[in-house]
């Protein structure tokens, strides 16, 4: 799943509201992350952002930008409005970012950059009138020259373009010979006597200057005290309010076109800049300055409250310190120009200039942001860190040791082939096009291309990079990234714990071939038995290297283990079959070998239990008839037995393990040479002097098939006469006659082959020494001499003087038999002493078991008679103490040795081996909770910690600022009152208990609102929807004023006053009342009533109102300030208002307390109706000031009803009598 940040994004300029900054635990590598969003609906609206930074539309509330680096951007038209007695002049405002930038660059025209002077008039063709060698527009001008005899000079209204100077008369056109130009003024000059005005026409072009430029444009860099109010407010005061529309905080452009048809030919042209957008804060200076720094960029992103909205400590702000330091790494880029020159560019090693959408998620810009340093990001642990594309070293080696044993190591060899990319083809915002969304040289990596059978082309937006050579190198890191595709995850126990996402370990795991295998974390989580599950991905250096190109060979295989299928070929020696290779059999029969051999097989396969085969025949079989041998895999050569001597051979071998079979080795073709080789030419051929001839020696023939050696005679071989032949490799030749001979020698096998023949000269001297010399010895190997002496028991002998010596040879007997034992000898010597060992022991004074073994140092004297010390080192005793609580005794043990020679030994403590000999353990803290109640909420957040003496205490009176005191058990409250809690642990060790503050509101853990009986006093909720009370009363108070639900069990509701039932809901109809008083300040009904069939207000009294009026009051009252206190209206034949009375008081009452200026009772309507009372409309008077007042009492009865209707008669004729009414 890629990772999401989820938040809440509004409006713009204070609307906007970020109140989450959430990330799903999730790693993001720049790989996976465009290979998933090219296959979200969502590519073309993303596509499409490149080239929305150019498009100006108007708006108002819409989302603005934020603006990183430097790029071309708009935000759209907040303003326009036009002035002037035509309306000519244009007036815009245009948003560039949301926020302050740091500078204002290029202001762009369409695609047409602008030149401003100083106070920002356009002075670029069109809009500015610039010359016509930069572009700008032409005009025609016409003038008059009076000629004088074919002369004559005018001064024209413009300065003319000379070349387009034409000056005719009476039909005649002046040649260019005659007219000259300079600056304004034209001359014509001896033009065939011509006389009279002559008429010149021209072109000439508009010279740069405000005054005629048609556009201007002011920069506002979007400070909070920019205020363009100033401006606009006295050109449009209608629109405009000084100090109100300010603009402030918006980087933007105050633009003023002046209508001109050549100028705006298309209308008003899309307005947009080159800007260097916001500052941000740099963690490893703490200064706040413009950057392209991608990690410095996406640390001020993430906590930027229209962004990511996260707090800095949510960020790791050492991952995005090292992303940093990593990103401003220069390096020299190299890249080819269309004509082929390697051009290098020296930039940091990634920039990123960016245009951040605050209507987009803000995951998907972050992940834009980490994309430009080739990098990613992850939400761990509550935390945000980044990585940038760069390698980083091991921090740890993960060896067996580490794997928890809890779960399966899964591992993941390569990406699918579905997910292969070998093309990249970015797209970018190109600054060395004006900043144009357009295609870069694609990125393609032909080894890859190749290993994949084709092409596997993929498109690219590259939101945050604005130059081909960055946007090829972090292509290439994807390529080479997704090629290291090896992925996995391992159970660990904690000795991962202090492992982090993005940290690069090493791999020493034997079982899968893994030995420092580099690999980067990219998940980290707690697995359910207790240990760390770590999620990776195989990493290697090249994969970041700017310079390093594709190769088909992986720069960080997956394993050192053998690939089980794959059998390597072998490559055979050159064939031997000759003497060397020949074989003896038991019977003396020589047998004709070839020798095939190879090198040392490597692969682990074929070494255990794999087998090697060696397939041979003549070359005049069918390859059918051919045989096979087979060898262990382990070696490395084969005879061939069973060939023909001469004959040709054809051979090749090939490996297998015990799954698959190799490939054959190249075949290879011998003739075998066998018994046909001649015999190993002699070597060692030497003579020595001797009387009477000469000792021939030579190196022994070690040929398989040898017979024996031939001596010879003669001045050549050819014409040499044998002396000799046998197999031994000596002879004596015996020669009585001094001089210089010519011997030969050869060896012969037994099929006749005769070696080379060796040659040796050889020396016959007349000696005269004895022909035989013997020598005597005691032992037979030394101190030889010439004449016999007693006790000599060897001989040798010699043939002259320099032969060799023959023997040695025993002359004397061997000793006889063993003569009888002796007598026994005498006693021996006493043995030397033995060695003693002793343990020499001390115990230290007891210490705290939290400060561990104390040191120990001097010396004591050890008796061996008593086996005792005589003292201890100081803090150290001779028998252990008993330990307190919380202590532990130590012993310190030096063993000592000696000879039993002395009867004491000096024991030196220092080096002593020192370990626990007994210790008391501490009784364990208790846990306490202390409860206070107070109306102050929330109570202060200091301090943190309070330390009271004894398992009985609580913390003092007023700690944190409440008036509260604190005990032990849950209090009653009264309104206005909050119950806190505090909790501490007691030590017993100390005495004391630890508070560990701030006090906390005690609340409502489980159960229901019916298990409170606690007074909350005064609470405040949000909206509550869907409670239900049932089973008893529910009521705001138990008497007085006051509201109760289901009073009677009736599931009514009454409203109560200070003493009788005012309204009942529930019982006898909708409502019932009883005293119901209706009161009204305003022009609203004091009481209101609304019925289609029964009484809309039906009023009864039973005691009356009270003493303000004489006698009992009615039942319904209306009393109002300002509209009428009692207002009825019938559409029907029903009465208005009706009012029935059986006892003393009237039906319907109206009395005019006042006297004047009302009417007690005014009946609404134009004519009378059939009632108890009639009274005349004030609203049927025409306009004109009513009589009166008029005070009419109706019947009490229906007798009376003739008398009331007659007054009301009376006083109707009277008041139309009067024109008053009609």
């Amino acid at each position: 799943m890629p990772p999401v940040i989820i938040a809440a994004v509004a409006a713009y300029a204070g609307a906007i509201s970020l109140t989450a900054f959430v990330v799903i635990t999730a790693s993001y590598v720049v790989g996976q992350y465009q290979a998933s969003r090219a296959r979200a609906k969502a590519r073309d609206a993303y596509n499409a952002s490149l080239k929305d930074r150019l498009v100006s539309t108007t708006t108002v509330d819409g989302f603005r930008s934020r603006v990183y680096g430097r790029v071309r951007n708009v935000d759209g038209i907040l303003f326009k409005a036009t002035r002037g007695d035509k309306s000519q002049y244009y007036t815009l405002v245009v948003a560039l970012a949301g926020h302050e930038c740091d500078a204002i660059e290029t202001v762009y025209f369409n695609d047409t950059p602008l030149s401003l002077d100083s106070n920002g008039w356009v002075l670029t063709a069109p809009w500015g009138g610039t010359t016509v060698a930069s572009g700008g527009r032409l005009f025609f001008g016409q003038g008059t020259i009076t000629l004088s005899g074919g002369n004559g000079s005018a001064t024209m209204p413009d300065i003319p373009i000379a070349a387009t100077v034409k000056v005719s008369i009476d039909g005649n056109l002046a040649s260019s010979s005659y007219v000259s130009v300079s600056g304004s003024t034209v001359t014509v000059t001896g033009f065939d006597g011509y006389s009279g005005t002559a008429t010149v026409n021209y072109q000439w072009n508009q010279v740069a200057s405000a005054s005629s430029s048609k556009a201007r444009v002011r920069k506002y860099l979007g400070t909070s005290s920019q205020d363009l109010s100033t401006v606009l407010a006295p050109l449009f005061p209608g629109l405009i309010s000084s100090g109100r529309h300010r603009f402030a905080g918006i980087c933007c452009l105050l633009v003023d076109l002046e209508y001109d048809q050549d100028a705006f030919p298309s209308g008003v042209p899309q307005i947009t800049a080159v800007i260097r957008g916001a500052k941000v804060t740099d963690r490893r200076t703490g200064t706040t300055a413009w950057s392209q720094n991608p990690a410095v960029i996406a640390d001020d992103w993430a906590r930027y409250s229209q962004g990511g909205g996260a707090l800095d400590s949510e960020l790791v702000a050492s991952s995005f310190i090292a992303a940093a330091n990593a990103c401003d790494v220069s390096h020299a880029f190299s890249s080819t120009n269309a004509d082929g020159t390697v051009v290098s560019t020296t930039r940091p090693m990634f920039t990123c200039n960016i245009v951040c959408r605050t209507d987009a998620n803000p995951s998907d810009t972050l992940s834009a942001i980490v994309e430009s340093m080739a990098g990613g990001w992850a939400w761990t642990g509550g935390q945000l860190r980044v990585r940038a594309g760069a390698y980083s070293a091991p921090v740890a080696t993960l060896t067996e040791s580490w794997c928890g044993g809890q779960g399966d190591i899964d591992i993941i060899a390569n990406a699918a082939r579905s997910e292969l990319v070998n093309v990249y083809v970015p797209t970018i915002a190109n600054e060395a096009q004006a900043y144009v969304a357009a295609p870069v040289p694609r990125v393609a990596a032909d080894a890859y291309i190749s290993l994949d059978g084709g092409e596997l082309p993929r498109d690219i937006n590259l939101e945050g990079v604005t130059d081909a050579d960055h946007a090829q190198h972090i292509c290439g890191v994807m390529l080479r990234d997704q090629r290291q595709g090896l992925t996995g995850t391992i159970p660990c126990n904690l000795s991962a714990y202090p492992i982090e996402v993005f940290d690069t370990i090493s791999l020493d795991l034997p079982r899968f071939g893994f030995s420092g295998k580099t690999v980067q974390v990219t998940g980290w989580q707690f697995s359910q038995t207790g240990g760390v599950v770590l999620t990776w991905k195989e990493t290697d250096a090249s994969i970041f290297d700017p310079d390093a190109g594709f190769t088909r060979t992986d720069a960080a295989p997956n394993t050192q283990l053998a690939n089980p299928f794959y059998v390597p070929t072998l490559v055979l020696n050159t064939p031997q079959s000759g003497t060397a290779q020949l074989l003896k059999q038991a019977d003396g029969t020589i047998v004709s070998r070839i020798l095939v051999s190879w090198s040392a097989v490597q692969d682990a396969g074929v070494l255990n239990g794999g087998t090697i085969e060696v397939r041979y025949g003549l070359a005049t079989l069918p390859s059918s008839q051919w045989q096979v041998v087979t060898v262990p895999g382990t070696d490395t050569r084969v005879y061939l037995d069973g060939v023909q001597d001469g004959a040709i051979y054809v051979i090749s071998a090939r490996c297998r393990n015990k799954l698959v079979t190799g490939d054959w080795s190249t075949l290879l073709a011998h003739k075998v040479v066998g018994k046909t080789a001649a015999p190993t030419t002699p070597s060692g051929f030497a003579f020595a002097d001797a009387p009477g001839g000469s000792m021939l020696t030579w190196n022994a023939n070690t040929d398989t098939d040898y017979l024996e050696s031939r001596l010879a005679l003669g001045s050549t071989y050819s014409s040499a006469t044998e002396i000799w032949r046998g197999s031994a490799n000596s002879f004596f030749w015996l020669q009585g006659t001094a001089g210089t001979y010519t011997v030969w020698l050869t060896h012969r096998d037994t099929s006749g082959n005769v070696s080379t023949p060796v040659s040796l000269s050889v020396v016959v001297s007349t000696a005269s020494a004895s022909l035989v010399q013997i020598e005597y010895s005691v032992d037979g190997s030394t101190a030889w001499h010439s004449t016999f002496t007693t006790g000599d028991i060897y001989m040798r002998q010699r043939v002259g003087t320099t032969g060799p010596w023959q023997g040695p040879i025993r002359i004397v007997g061997a000793d006889g038999a063993t003569g009888p034992a002796g007598a026994p000898g005498a006693t021996g010597a006493a043995g030397a002493n033995g060695t003693r060992t002793a343990d020499a022991k001390v115990y230290s004074n007891p210490v705290l078991t939290t400060s561990g073994a104390p040191s120990i140092s001097g010396s004591s004297t050890y008796t061996w008679s008593t086996a005792s010390l005589g003292s201890a080192p100081t803090g150290w005793n001779l028998l252990p103490p008993t330990p307190s609580a919380g202590y532990t005794v130590y012993v310190a043990t030096v063993r000592i040795s000696n000879t039993n020679t002395t009867s004491t030994d000096t024991v030196n403590w220092t080096g002593a081996a020192v370990s626990a000999y007994s210790s008391a353990s501490l009784q364990g803290g208790s846990a306490r909770t202390a409860y206070a109640k107070s109306t102050t909420n929330p109570l202060s957040g200091s301090p943190t910690s309070v330390t009271t003496g004894g398992a009985g205490s609580y913390p003092a009176a007023n700690t944190w600022g409440g008036s509260e005191t604190w005990g032990g058990s849950p209090l009653a409250l009264a309104a206005g009152e909050y119950q806190f809690q505090i909790d501490g642990v007691y030590d017993p060790a100390s005495g004391n208990t630890t508070w560990q503050g701030p006090p906390y509101q005690s609340a409502l853990k489980v159960g229901s609102l019916s298990a409170i009986s606690s007074n909350f006093g005064t609470m405040t909720a949000g909206t509550i929807n869907g409670i239900t009370i049932t089973g008893s009363l529910f009521q705001t108070a138990a008497t007085g004023t006051r509201v109760a639900i289901n009073e009677s069990g009736n599931n009514s509701i009454a409203f109560y006053d200070a003493g009788s039932l005012g309204v009942y809901i529930g019982t006898g109809g909708p409502v019932s009342c009883y005293g119901f008083f209706g009161l009204t300040s305003s022009s609203k009904d004091g009481v209101y009533g609304q019925s289609g069939a029964g009484n809309a207000v039906s009023g009864v009294s039973i005691t009356g109102y009270g003493g303000n009026f004489s006698g009992g009051l009615g039942g319904v009252i209306g009393a109002s300030t300002n509209g009428p206190g009692v207002a009825g209206s019938t559409n029907g034949s029903g009465a208005a208002v009706y009012g029935r009375s059986l006892g003393s008081g009237p039906a319907v009452y109206a009395d005019n307390l006042s006297g004047s200026g009302a009417y007690a009772l005014i009946a609404a309507g134009h004519s009378y109706f059939n009632g108890d009372v009639q009274v005349v409309s004030k609203f049927g008077c025409n306009g004109k000031t009513p009589q009166g007042p008029y005070s009419i009492q109706g019947a009490s009865g229906p007798g009376d009803y003739t008398a009331a209707l007659n007054l009301c008669n009376q006083i109707r004729q009277a008041l139309i009598n009067a024109g008053i009414c009609y």
